[in-house]
């Protein structure tokens, strides 16, 4: 049943922000900080308003200038609806990044005019994060730029002065060694022999889908997703098109080459370990036959990554990633075949991008160094 006209609106707790506010005409009205003194008199003052039925004050502002707190709201909305979920109906990523971060600035700037949050509020929340411990530098400085494109969006709804969003985009980004963020170590490759010793240590479905991202160099959410109704078995080499991945969003196609060794990995998963047929629609890798069942019925990357590490324990070895081992492809294919196998296998969109899979520089010096002739001889 839909509230009356003139009901008296409701005393609510934003819970992300923390903020006190009420619901009019669709939109949220806040009031600053829910139980506190202010709050209240504010409400009762809009109360008071809309029984005169006079139009409120749309913020917990005086003077009725937009807030942090109602700029966190809008944005927040409007990147569950730019992100849109793929075909697995997940959170896109980005999405959830936000959510993680707009409550934390909610909370601490929540109340200020939005106009008035500027580089030093910005500096203060970043900082915050760099000194949690839980970020690495390059998911802060992530983090600023998010906030920054917030800021933009509100430019471009003329929610927020252009004057606002200059003034952020002068404070510069962390810089290495020069801040209390934790560095990640960089990304290396493993090798065979660690790939070897840790597959007696997976339950089957995981050992094959290792194996799988030896075969391709997939990003291990493309492995994760593969189904027997996105793989064309027909020609010497086999092809999957994966449904959803990284580029998606951008209108990028992904088309992975199987060769015959994951060929056979896929021939082996036609069939379930009772002997029945496989759905074309099935994921192809399903934890459950392994002993970890899970509601998605595929395995999720974090959950790869885990039983990786874990493998790795067990043989009492150097711990490796599933990105080592798409590492481990693309520097095998770099220095075989060129930087432009390594894109159009891996599917980087950019030199720069595959130059990453280069041999350590410090070889590469070494092996330069035999060719450079003494001009005094």
């Amino acid at each position: 049943m839909s509230r009356r006209p003139n009901a008296v609106p409701s005393y609510l707790l934003h819970r992300p922000s923390g903020q006190a506010r009420v619901r009019l005409n669709g939109r949220d009205v806040y009031l600053g900080p829910f139980g506190s003194p202010d709050s209240r008199r504010r409400y009762a003052d809009l109360v008071a308003t809309v029984a005169k039925g006079e139009e409120p004050k749309r913020s917990a502002d005086p003077l009725g200038r937009f807030t942090v707190a109602e700029l966190c709201d809008l944005y927040e909305q409007h990147a569950e609806s730019y992100y849109q979920p793929g075909p697995s109906h997940r959170s896109h990523p980005t999405h959830l990044r936000i959510k993680n971060w707009v409550v934390e600035i909610a909370q601490r700037y929540g109340h200020l005019p939005a106009d008035e949050f500027g580089p030093r509020s910005l500096r203060d929340v970043r900082d915050r994060w760099a000194a949690s411990g839980r970020l690495c530098r390059a998911e802060v400085n992530r983090r600023q730029g998010d906030v920054v494109r917030m800021f933009r969006w509100g430019v471009a709804e003329e929610l927020v002065a252009a004057s606002t969003l200059n003034a952020l985009k002068a404070l510069a980004g962390l810089r290495a060694g020069k801040s209390e963020a934790r560095e990640n170590a960089p990304r290396t490759a493993c090798t065979d022999e660690q790939i070897a010793a840790v597959l007696p240590h997976l339950t089957p479905p995981a050992a094959s889908l290792v194996r799988m991202l030896r075969a391709t160099g997939m990003r291990p959410d493309e492995a994760c997703r593969m189904r027997i109704a996105d793989i064309d078995a027909t020609g010497e080499v086999w092809t999957y098109r994966v449904a959803e991945h990284k580029n998606s969003h951008r209108g990028h196609k992904r088309i992975v080459p199987l060769n015959a060794t994951a060929q056979a990995i896929v021939r082996q998963h036609r069939q379930r370990p009772d002997g029945t047929e496989r759905p074309d629609d099935a994921y192809l890798f399903d934890p459950a036959e392994g002993g970890r069942r899970n509601a998605y019925g595929r395995f999720l990357p974090n959950g790869l990554y885990q039983a990786l590490q874990d493998a790795c324990d067990a043989a009492d070895i150097e711990a490796f990633s599933p990105y080592s081992i798409r590492h481990r492809v693309g520097t095998e294919l770099r220095s075989k075949l060129g930087i432009e196998a390594v894109e159009a296998v891996l599917g980087q969109r950019t030199p720069s991008v595959a130059e990453r899979y280069s041999r350590d520089k410090t070889q590469r010096a070494m092996a330069a160094a035999s060719v450079i002739g003494d001009g005094a001889t």
